[in-house]
């Protein structure tokens, strides 16, 4: 059994670019929005990636009809808002081509719009969990936790890290067992400042090829949340570094022993050329 439920859809064509906008709960999606605060070259990179393949599609195959951007009427400011295809929209701009759109009546409010657009790109693939975060920071979706999504935002852009890591230095290593889409606002851990510290001396030190986000994980978590910690022990811990002629261990077990080598032995000197045959 079927039945129709809708009558009429109305597709749009337009080619005046100024004609749609972006509301506060949209994620990196134009131009204009690639250096606000809290979005990093990874997002801008990311974004352009994205486009790029979307023009990429258009030009070989043409902008399908069926596709239309979907937006809304925002009464506060009496502009049509991009809910879903600024991706799209974006392209088309970028290659001077009319764009389709079609106009969701049943969004009325900002908060509706909030919610509407996080629940239809929460499981994509393409939602990394900076996009999640940033749009949680800047729109109503998780008032609750938008002045924690703030501070980690904040913390991204300072320190260039990822955002693992940002809530690892903020709320220690028990909020990483929480999903991207069950973050929950955590109380800040001690030694904030010494993990900052010692986040950006590993970044300079670090030997060509150390990029492991396991072990900077277990140097925050295992070292600077360890009650014995002291000067002596991450001064021991800069002149391993310096001294590292490899890459850090994949597990975490692994990682924990070299870091505890590390600061445990004053004499000690990593051979990973002798440890690996």
């Amino acid at each position: 059994m079927r039945k129709k439920l809708i009558q009429t859809i109305e597709v749009f064509e337009c080619d005046d670019y100024n004609l749609l906008h972006l509301g506060d709960y949209n994620r990196c999606g134009s131009i204009d929005c690639l250096y606000q605060s809290g979005v990093t070259d990874t997002m801008i990179n990311q974004f352009k990636s994205r486009v790029a393949k979307l023009k990429k599609s258009i030009l070989s195959e043409g902008y399908d009809i069926y596709q239309p951007i979907m937006v809304w009427k925002n009464p506060d400011t009496n502009k049509l808002e991009i809910l879903d295809g600024q991706g799209r929209y974006q392209a088309c701009k970028e290659l001077s081509i009319p764009f389709y759109y079609i106009v969701n009546t049943n969004i009325t409010t900002s908060e509706m719009a909030s919610k509407y657009v996080y629940s239809i790109n929460n499981d994509r693939k393409s939602w990394s969990q900076v996009d999640n975060v940033l749009v949680k920071a800047n729109s109503d979706v998780d008032v609750n936790n938008k002045e924690a999504n703030r501070k980690l935002l904040d913390l991204v852009s300072k320190l260039g890290c990822s955002i693992s890591t940002a809530r690892l230095i903020y709320y220690g290593s028990d909020s990483l067992s929480n999903s991207k889409n069950n973050y929950t606002n955590l109380p800040i851990r001690p030694n904030f400042d010494t993990k900052i510290r010692v986040y950006k001396k590993t970044i300079e030190l670090r030997p060509v090829g150390f990029k492991s986000t396991a072990f900077l994980r277990v140097v925050i978590g295992e070292m600077c949340e360890n009650p014995n910690f002291t000067t002596m022990v991450e001064d021991r811990y800069y002149k391993w570094l310096k001294k590292f002629d490899g890459v850090p261990s994949t597990s975490a077990n692994g990682n924990r022993k070299l870091l505890n080598d590390a600061i445990n032995n004053k004499d000690f000197v990593i051979d990973l050329r002798n440890k690996n045959k």
